[in-house]
């Protein structure tokens, strides 16, 4: 069982991944099938209902380009809501345009 504590952590997890896959043009299927990620496995992770492990949270913040801190949620966008922090985005996170964003070949690496 999760304390309120850690649903409130993965719920700001979740949105963060879903606002940054938006904002590059990705549907939750497209970014699956690049990352090699089981299926809705990253649709559950956004929704707060998934446990992310650090191999996916390598995974998701090397193929967004930003960084994993950000993903977690230390960054002065805390406390805003989600429609206030969309617009905010780029000023905080580097977009990549998706036409430049590649799949990781041959797994992870270090």
């Amino acid at each position: 069982m999760i304390s309120p504590k850690q649903e409130k952590w993965m719920a700001r997890f979740g949105m963060r991944l879903k606002l940054v896959r938006e904002a590059c043009g990705y549907r939750v299927g497209e970014v699956e099938d690049k990352l090699g990620l089981a299926r809705d496995h990253l649709g559950r992770v956004e929704r707060g209902r998934g446990t992310p492990n650090i191999w996916f949270l390598r995974k998701v913040s090397r193929f967004y380009q930003v960084s994993p801190s950000w993903l977690l949620g230390v960054s002065s966008l805390d406390g805003l809501k989600p429609e206030a922090i969309k617009p905010r985005i780029r000023h905080f996170i580097k977009l990549p345009n998706r036409k430049d964003i590649a799949a990781p070949r041959g797994g992870i690496t270090s």
